[in-house]
């Protein structure tokens, strides 16, 4: 089974409040490696944890994340090496300090050669949150020598003299090692067995919905949501990290379709990705635009209308303007998806524009029942508040949306 990054999230919060409760009842905590292509938001989904509450509202998160490509003394990942003295405190127990604290107690004469805490864990312990997180990333990027220290950290969450407390989880990012486009190092069995693998995969609605939320051009969503498959379905040089940095540079053009729009597009397309790939990629955006697919009507410009009928007679037209032409099922695909986004997400609907889209959906005409129960189904998936309410607000308007509302 491979997990959306919804899924993973859901699944890393349950791994969260069990570990930290199995270790206060002394069996070992479990760390995750979540493997997948490049790109696909793995590392943003650990820290996207922080905006999260875990088990009940008090359960705030912190990610301490260590880039592990970039890690070349294992001093950086462990703490340097220092000398630690055995003393005696006011209470006569004994604990094992550094030099500079030694002549706050009273020294038995013994000592040790220990670790500094190091510069990751003291942001982790600075912290109050209920839960933590380590976050080796890209994992398997790290040097053998490095890959060998932290067989120890991993398995006992702990390295010589400091350690890691109940409210720590380790999670890993690796890119998979079968792969022969990722330069990354295999792991042996020994390694392997100390964390639980998960396969991440890319979802086409997930990544759409996150990149409506982080403010992504709408027109590119539109792009990756009709043309996902073409994208990312046949060369591993394009990512979804890749698509998204050319969106970034192409936001200011107004017109994607005018000569100059199309030229600086194609050039931006190329220079994202290379070789045949980036002119394949640069194909299939020009087949976007040619079909119109950027300027689909928004949900607000829609839900902005004030009669039902006039939304209907929009929407009508945007999916057949005339009889001689054939429906629109790219534009509906795109509108619907679009449309259910925004009623769990966007502002709370006033009445008249919940009878609207009430009549919208109730319309037989104008949109085939399997949008109408795409819609619904979408909605009703959406356990938020607002979500939930939609639903209530809109069987309270039409009974007869229940049967694709399941509610």
């Amino acid at each position: 089974m491979k997990l959306n990054i919804e899924e993973t999230q859901k699944f890393l919060g349950s791994v969260l409040v069990t570990n930290k409760k199995n270790e206060e009842e002394g069996i070992p905590a479990v760390a995750i490696s979540l493997v997948g292509p490049a790109g696909i938001a793995k590392t943003s989904a650990v820290k996207g944890l922080e905006k999260t509450p875990i088990g009940s509202a008090d359960g705030t998160v912190k990610v301490v994340k260590v880039s592990m490509a970039n890690i070349e003394e294992s001093g950086d990942l462990t703490g340097f090496p220092t000398k630690e003295y055995e003393v005696k405190n006011s209470e006569g127990e004994t604990q094992w300090v550094p030099e500079s604290q030694i002549e706050k107690f009273e020294p038995t004469g013994e000592s040790r050669m220990g670790y500094a805490i190091p510069k990751w864990l003291q942001e982790g312990m600075a912290s109050d949150a209920k839960y933590k997180i380590l976050l080796l990333d890209d994992y398997s990027r790290a040097t053998p020598q490095i890959l060998q220290t932290c067989m120890s950290i991993i398995d006992e969450k702990a390295f010589v003299s400091w350690k890691l407390g109940p409210e720590w989880t380790i999670v890993l990012t690796q890119n998979p090692d079968d792969d022969a486009s990722y330069s990354v190092n295999s792991l042996d069995a020994a390694q392997d067995s100390r964390f639980l693998s998960w396969d991440i995969r890319y979802d086409k609605d997930i990544w759409c919905k996150w990149a409506l939320k982080a403010g992504v051009d709408e027109r590119c969503v539109n792009f990756v949501y009709a043309y996902s498959n073409e994208i990312f379905g046949q060369d591993d040089a394009i990512n979804p990290r890749i698509v998204t940095k050319f969106f970034s540079l192409i936001r200011g053009v107004k017109d994607f379709t005018s000569s100059e729009g199309r030229v600086y597009c194609r050039f931006m397309a190329g220079s994202a990705v290379k070789g045949d790939s980036g002119q394949a990629f640069a194909q299939v955006f020009d087949a976007f635009l040619q079909k119109d697919l950027d300027k689909v009507p928004t949900p607000e410009s829609l839900l902005a209308i004030k009669s039902g009928k006039d939304l209907i007679k929009k929407i009508g037209y945007a999916l057949q303007p005339d009889a001689s032409k054939p429906y629109r099922d790219d534009i509906a695909g795109i509108m619907m998806f679009r449309l259910a986004n925004y009623l769990v997400t966007g502002p709370k609907l006033k009445p008249w524009q919940v009878e609207n889209l009430a009549e919208l959906l109730n319309d037989k005409h104008t949109l085939r029942e399997d949008l109408v129960f795409g819609v619904c189904d979408r909605v009703a998936k959406d356990k938020s508040i607002k979500g939930q309410n939609i639903i209530t607000r809109l069987i309270k308007v039409n009974k007869d949306l229940r049967q694709y509302l399941g509610s």
